[in-house]
């Protein structure tokens, strides 16, 4: 868990990198699960053709701090300050100008894009603060900004914690810590890579069903929504999902759920070569193995 603090004296030197970018000084409070708070000063730079708002979030997120919108919204007016600039705060409708604000970034958020919606709540709040309206609409605003705020912080941090573990060969507690987001995320056309990672983990771990069952969760999505369409490449995530959860079906003996992956895509895309060639491959193999076992049971009976 981390947290900010007011600046220590003997801040780290600046990187010369970044020496001529405003920047501001920070102390980040760090404190291990069951161990003792450590203080570090650190540096929020705001880089070329960033504005305050992204740069916070980038701050925010990289250094592990989940849900704090405040910090987040401070981040933004120091940065703002050490650069000299200020929200276009003109607008004919003020509440209509907050309102495409809190949209632009939950759309953001939807899409799956939780730094720029954690940059886009740090804008609607700092609009709230700049626009000349009723002290109750600010608040409101400023509200819900940090609630959003909150939400894409903590999503993104969990999402690096996860892709960390994941990367590490933990698949165990990758799998765990994935389950929270993809079930806020649902499925959905931003939601591939979150599937495919937590199916993956059950594959490595031997888990079939619950590959076979994570793959076919967002599979089954796709096969009835019209934001997937285009081509099944080899390579991209949907593929990777079908090769996956058709993969897992058969190490779990259900062969009906593996031809049923196999058809998803070919409805979806029907010249995709590589899939038919897999899904006859795999009509063939259940018809030898039916003539088998007709076979024995004729010998069974004689």
């Amino acid at each position: 868990m981390a947290s900010l603090a007011d600046d220590l004296p003997d801040a780290n030197q600046q990187d010369p990198a970044t020496a001529q970018l405003p920047s501001i000084q920070l102390t980040l409070t760090t404190t291990p699960p069951g161990g003792e708070p450590t203080q570090k000063a650190v540096r929020a730079v705001l880089r070329e053709n960033e504005d305050p708002e992204a740069a916070a979030a980038r701050f925010c997120i990289a250094h592990g701090m989940k849900g704090s919108a405040d910090s987040l919204f401070d981040i933004t007016q120091r940065l703002a300050s050490s650069a000299g600039g200020v929200p276009n705060a003109s607008s004919e409708n003020p509440a209509e100008a907050l309102a495409s604000a809190e949209n632009k970034a939950k759309a953001l958020l939807d899409s799956g894009d939780c730094a720029g919606a954690a940059a886009g709540f740090a804008r609607q709040a700092r609009l709230a603060g700049a626009l000349d309206i009723d002290q109750a609409l600010r608040d409101a605003a400023v509200a819900q900004a940090r609630e959003g705020a909150s939400e894409a912080l903590t999503r993104a941090v969990s999402l690096n914690e996860a892709t960390a573990l994941f990367l590490a060969h933990d698949y165990e507690k990758a799998a765990s810590a994935l389950e929270p987001l993809v079930r806020v995320a649902g499925a959905s056309s931003a939601s591939s890579r979150l599937y495919l990672m937590r199916a993956r983990c059950f594959a490595q771990l031997g888990r079939w069903p619950e590959a076979a069952r994570t793959a076919g969760t967002w599979l089954t999505w796709a096969a009835s929504s019209s934001a997937v369409s285009g081509r099944w490449q080899r390579g991209t995530p949907r593929m990777l999902l079908a090769t996956i959860g058709a993969a897992a079906a058969l190490e779990a003996g259900d062969t009906e759920k593996a031809k049923k992956y196999f058809q998803l895509v070919l409805r979806a895309d029907p010249d995709q070569v590589e899939v038919a060639a897999q899904y006859a491959a795999l009509k063939k193999l259940l018809k030898l193995l039916k003539t088998s076992d007709e076979l024995l049971a004729k010998v069974r009976m004689r």
